[in-house]
């Protein structure tokens, strides 16, 4: 098998299913999909944040948002679109997409830890997971520097991983987006906190500081999310957490995303999370679940950096976090196994 398939945005569908399986199982049915009449397609949501479902997507959408991409990276006919992300998923759906709209050069590879292991040619525009960046930048570093233009998503990316990726050649951007919105509706250089809107997009927030997006041209009409943010215009915003993930201990609303980050600067090579579990004065108190491989001392440094209602009450150490189809931390049925563990 060739490490990468090189096509076109016209001769990929000319491609048998054979061909096809062996980088994607999902794609040539993609594909015939995508040329059939139908208006809409089909796509599962992560299970991130719940159970994975399957939602219909039009295809008209699709390329609106594209199209917007596309623009905003300055990607045309005479750009290449490497693609490492699961079509199964909305990533790996608007990659293809995209290479549609700009009608571009199509390198397809697996997508596994490390595509970039045997890349030798530039290319001009890719998406990855944190997890997928943090790997090849960790073996294969020379080879993530003949991307041009990466964009990271699926899941946050932690500051160790932000400092390496701001020692490329490649200009990195975090995206922010959901299934439900057609991928990503805003981006934010590397090294910047503020999320910038897409034209076609726009946001607002209620009283509980709940994201609210507005994108009439992709059929989202004042979208409640469950991420809470700050944001000074429509166009503009700073992602602090998830509603779903808000800690209250005696009236104290914690967001974990915020005490992890203040975390990550000590324990860097170790996977953990913040949870919750009841109190009976407080309601809820924050725990920390971490890798069984994690040092006290370390452990210790890292607490040192938070605030006293920061500081987890109950520390669980575990040798398995369960994944969800993304590659982000399953944390609901993680903190079952870890916590059934130790009651």
């Amino acid at each position: 098998m060739e490490a990468y398939l090189h096509t076109d945005h016209q001769q990929i569908f000319e491609l048998s299913k054979e061909k096809l399986n062996v980088y994607d199982e999902d794609l040539f049915d993609f594909l015939i999909e995508w040329k059939s009449e139908n208006t809409h397609i089909q796509s599962i949501t992560s299970g991130s944040t719940g159970t994975p479902k399957t939602i219909e997507l039009s295809k008209s959408s699709m390329l609106v948002s594209a199209k917007a991409t596309n623009e905003y990276f300055n990607l045309n006919d005479s750009s290449s679109y490497f693609i490492c992300l699961p079509v199964k998923y909305i990533a790996g759906k608007m990659m293809l997409a995209r290479a549609f709209q700009g009608k571009g050069k199509i390198i397809l590879a697996k997508a596994n830890a490390i595509p970039v292991k045997a890349l030798k040619e530039n290319v001009s525009f890719c998406a990855m997971t944190p997890y997928q960046a943090m790997h090849s930048i960790k073996e294969h570093k020379a080879e993530m520097n003949l991307i041009d233009q990466l964009i990271i998503g699926g899941s946050p990316v932690n500051s160790a991983l932000a400092k390496e990726l701001n020692n490329l050649k490649t200009a990195c951007y975090v995206t922010f987006g959901m299934t439900e919105t057609i991928s990503h509706i805003a981006l934010k250089p590397i090294e910047n906190t503020i999320y910038e809107c897409l034209p076609h997009v726009s946001i607002s927030s209620n009283d509980n500081q709940q994201l609210i997006i507005d994108a009439p041209e992709i059929d989202v009409h004042k979208l409640v999310t469950n991420d809470i943010i700050s944001h000074t215009d429509e166009k503009n915003f700073k992602w602090i957490g998830r509603a779903d993930n808000v800690i209250n201990s005696g009236g104290i609303k914690l967001h974990p995303e915020l005490i992890e980050e203040k975390l990550e600067k000590v324990l860097k090579d170790v996977l953990f999370f913040i949870d919750q579990v009841p109190h009976l004065e407080l309601g809820s108190q924050p725990v920390l679940i971490i890798e069984e491989k994690a040092l006290d001392e370390v452990i210790a440094k890292g607490i040192d950096l938070l605030e006293k209602f920061e500081i987890p009450k109950k520390i669980y150490k575990t040798e398995r976090f369960f994944f969800a189809g993304n590659n982000k931390i399953d944390r609901s049925k993680t903190k079952k196994a870890v916590i059934g563990k130790y009651r």
